[in-house]
């Protein structure tokens, strides 16, 4: 008895979960001309009021419901329904419906803001539906087949199966308007009357030929039952539209290449709930600073013009761009908030005025983009500046049009951040005076009369990179490109985000009070530390200080210039002598130390070479040399390369070695060059001497002692290449390059 108890109190509180909730109540609907209790929802609240009365909507797997009260017995009642809406809902082509009112019921027709599929036309006694024909009109009628009933009284109701209106079930959204017309007999001058639209804005009085339905209610889930007024949205249609006031609507459409929409000055605010699409057309926003606030996308087609003026415009959705989208005056503002995911503008050069971004909102730019007054992005929001699919790099926001010759700012606060890759420029040519470009984040002062001139500087963040010795960099970059580029004195701050204040942390457990500056010819390096002049670390200030650089143009980041080598590097040394460079080296300790390679490189642009691999000695330490016979003239670089045995590696500092012209008085000469087997000497002096031949790589190839003035080598065995022959005796060294075929 117990268990019944439980059981029946079980049933009770599952059937008052189920009359809680009206949509979950199965209703009965019967087209007899009464409103019936919780007939059109609970309470009958799936209701819509106008001037003129009232309509009742709702609908289920089946049928849809409908019901006018409040009207007179004999007028009809006309109803619009887009059974298969288009992203443009007025958009595609004939084959998607029409956009042609019936022409005519009771006198009127007009322009659809949609492409209707179905009409249904019902008044005492006679009811009839008509489908599009796909050449913008109507088919046939369907007469007398649905259920109607006027009850005698003011309310019209009808049943209309959704199979006959030529499709399997219910759709999965649809639009929809309607409206009643009064019989000519009740006026005097004999027309009909349009009364009692749904949406209200819609047009009402005398009839007319073309009457431009400019409202629809939008059902975007017929799921949700009970929403058939909930959305009420616009299409402009007919003549263009000046001086147009407030406006609250969910989804706005403008697709006409003929049609201008001016927006009133001081006319009100616009809100729009769903999306604004501008597909052919202009819609001008006026020089009013009224709000403009899109909670879903704004969308400009390739025949769309948008043109800001004064607008203070906020966007939720997506920001999505192919047409025009004009934003000359400077008081126009684009906010964007929570709800979107891109920024979708043209290749071509896309610019605004000013740019918010706030309230976590996180957005991927998808083209370049320029900004002329101010880029904001405050409170958690990302800005990212995503890959370019036809350069594939990142793309870029730069910073133009500031006063005073300076760049537009960028402002990121309470943990706003900027990520990828934004640019400014500065005609930096005043002493002592600073520029920080934009605010990007990194600031130059010119400490002599020799200024750099016109200074361009890119910031890259989200990337790390490596410096030669195998150090990670903080994950921000900056290119500088200078106008003038020798002779300079310059200092540069180079300011970076840890993870106070809501920022990311740019360091990549470097430690803050070792940072330094390291510099590349391109951005993914290798980064080699700027040892003179010396950086200055301010961890408080988040920013690492170097004065003194001569020159600017290049690649900066920072990283620890105080990390050790995984073998502790004590000496590293490089000298000319005997037309050769003697490299030494030593080290205080090894572990699991491979060995070194030894490249070079000959001035700053060239690439690095491998010459050598010296193998290691001793995990305590050891001394090291290596002579580098093919040495080119000019400058050379060098650095080592030391190798783990797991693979691991790291480079030591550079050293620079000056390499003269060969010495002596005699002239080494080699024939023939290029040769297939016997290479002759000459030229090198009496006395016995050591012929050695190199290849490149500075490997020794073949030695061989020769006394007479003339000697022959034989060189056959040898690959075919270029190789160097140096000849060494008493006090004197020669050397010269010959083919091999």
């Amino acid at each position: 008895m117990k268990h019944m108890l439980h059981v029946k109190a079980a049933l009770f509180s599952l059937a008052g979960l189920l009359f809680s909730s009206g949509a979950a109540l199965a209703q009965t609907h019967a087209a007899d001309g009464v409103i019936r209790t919780d007939e059109y929802g609970p309470s009958n609240s799936y209701q819509y009021s106008t001037s003129d009365g009232k309509w009742f909507m709702t609908w289920d797997n089946t049928n849809l419901y409908v019901a006018v009260s409040d009207s007179r017995y004999n007028s009809p009642t006309v109803i619009y329904l887009d059974l298969n809406p288009l992203n443009i809902v007025n958009g595609g082509t004939n084959a998607d419906g029409t956009t042609a009112g019936f022409n005519n019921y009771d006198g009127t027709n007009g322009t659809l803001p949609f492409r209707g599929d179905a009409v249904i036309y019902f008044k005492g006694g006679y009811n009839e539906y008509r489908l599009s024909n796909g050449v913008n009109d109507w088919g046939p009628q369907t007469a007398n087949s649905l259920a109607t009933d006027f009850g005698g009284g003011n309310v019209r109701e009808i049943i209309i199966p959704w199979t006959s209106l030529g499709i399997s079930g219910k759709p999965a959204a649809f639009n929809w308007l309607g409206y009643a017309i009064n019989d000519k007999s009740l006026r005097i001058d004999g027309l009909y009357e349009v009364t009692t639209p749904s949406p209200s804005e819609n047009y009402t009085g005398v009839q007319k030929g073309n009457i431009p339905f400019v409202r629809y209610f939008t059902v975007p889930n017929i799921n949700v039952v009970g929403s058939a007024f909930a959305r009420n949205s616009y299409t402009q249609v007919g003549p263009p539209a000046t001086d147009f006031g407030a406006l609250s609507v969910y989804d706005f459409t403008l697709n006409d290449p003929s049609t201008t929409v001016n927006r009133a000055n001081g006319g009100g605010d616009w809100n729009i709930a769903g999306n604004l699409k501008v597909q052919a057309g202009t819609l001008y926003l006026g020089t009013s600073v009224n709000k403009v606030t899109v909670n879903g996308n704004l969308i400009v087609s390739n025949g769309g013009i948008l043109q800001a003026g004064n607008a203070q415009l906020t966007v939720a959705g997506n920001f999505d761009i192919k047409g025009s989208f004009d934003t000359n005056n400077t008081q126009s503002t684009l906010t964007l908030v929570p709800g979107g995911d891109s920024i979708n503008v043209p290749n071509n050069s896309f610019s605004l005025n000013s740019l918010s971004l706030i309230n976590g909102t996180r957005r991927i730019l998808n083209n370049n983009l320029e900004i002329k007054s101010l880029l904001s992005i405050l409170n958690n929001s990302v800005l990212v500046t995503g890959r370019s699919t036809d350069t594939n790099r990142n793309n870029n926001v730069t910073l133009t049009g500031g006063t005073n010759g300076a760049p537009a700012r960028l402002d990121e606060r309470l943990g706003g951040y900027l990520l990828g890759s934004v640019s400014a420029s500065n005609n930096a040519n005043a002493t002592n005076t600073t520029y920080n470009f934009g605010g990007i984040g990194l600031t130059l002062t010119s400490n002599t009369l020799n200024t750099p001139g016109l200074v361009s500087v890119r910031r890259i963040t989200g990337q790390t990179y490596n410096s030669v010795d195998g150090k990670k960099s903080v994950s921000r970059q900056y290119e500088v490109n200078s106008g003038n580029n020798t002779n300079l004195s310059v200092e540069l701050q180079f300011n970076y985000y840890d993870n106070t204040n809501g920022f990311p942390s740019e360091l990549n457990s470097a430690t803050e009070s070792m940072l330094s500056f390291f510099k590349a010819s391109k951005l993914d390096g290798p980064y080699e530390k700027i040892v003179t002049p010396a950086s200055a670390a301010n961890p408080g200030g988040n920013v690492v200080v170097v004065n003194g650089l001569t020159t600017l143009t290049g690649f900066y980041t920072l990283s620890d210039g105080n990390q050790p080598l995984p073998v502790e590097l004590a000496s590293f040394t490089g000298q000319y002598a005997n037309n050769s460079v003697l490299l030494n080296w030593t080290t205080a300790s090894e572990k699991n130390n491979k060995g070194f390679g030894v490249e070079r490189r000959v001035g700053e642009g060239s690439n690095w070479q491998p010459v050598a691999f010296v193998a290691g000695k001793s995990a305590n330490g050891a001394a090291y040399k290596y002579v580098d016979v093919a040495a080119p003239q000019g400058t050379v670089y060098y650095r080592l390369r030391q190798e783990d045995n797991d693979g691991t590696t790291a480079y030591s500092p550079v050293v620079a070695v000056v390499v003269a012209g060969q010495v002596g008085g005699a002239t080494l000469a080699l024939s023939p060059v290029p040769t297939a087997d016997v290479l002759t000497i000459s030229g090198f002096g009496d006395g016995k001497h050591t012929a050695e031949v190199y290849d490149l790589r500075g490997r020794r190839v073949l030695t061989q002692e020769i006394s007479d003035a003339q000697s022959t080598l034989q060189v056959s065995a040898l690959p075919s290449g270029v190789y160097l022959v140096r000849v060494q005796g008493a006090g004197s060294a020669q050397k010269g390059k010959f083919v091999k075929l």
